[in-house]
């Protein structure tokens, strides 16, 4: 029999701390076992994000956190490319119109780029979110704007 891969995101309640040998980690509970596990902090810091709320909702300073760094380069005279490259090195792009020359932080064609770049960000950050509090498995699939696909062709764009 082989082993298959699997991957899964789980929501935990952690708190810094050192274990019986002196090592620094975090002591973690799960939301679904309760079971109090520790956690080297290599470890710790390598597979989770903390949250700035208590009440499970992300926040704009969490998104950020997210981010290991912001570049953007003009692709012509009016195009600007920006690339946010997040902490685990996956790469977000958006493309944003601006005559200002220069790809400044005061650029408005880089801010632009920058807010569609968090856009994205917040859309996977959303899903990573849904995963972890709710499971894979969600058993709410209605949706509140249509229950049915054919109630698409009805609705007005």
């Amino acid at each position: 029999m082989s082993m298959h891969t699997y991957i899964g995101i789980m929501a935990i309640k952690a708190e810094p701390g050192t274990n019986e040998k002196g090592e620094e980690g975090y002591f973690t509970v799960s939301s679904d076992k309760g079971a109090r596990v520790w956690v080297p902090k290599d470890r710790f810091d390598k597979m989770y994000l903390g949250l700035d709320t208590e009440d499970k909702k992300v926040n704009q300073e969490d998104v950020d956190k997210l981010v290991a760094k912001w570049l953007f380069r003009r692709l012509d005279k009016r195009t600007i490319l920006g690339v946010a490259i997040l902490k685990s090195g996956f790469r977000v792009y958006a493309t944003a119109s601006s005559v200002d020359p220069q790809p400044t932080d005061t650029n408005p064609g880089v801010l632009l780029c920058k807010e569609r770049l968090h856009a994205k960000i917040w859309s996977y950050v959303g899903f990573v979110s849904q995963w972890a509090f709710k499971g894979l498995h969600h058993t709410d699939l209605e949706s509140p704007i249509y229950t049915d696909i054919t109630d698409l062709e009805s609705m007005d764009f």
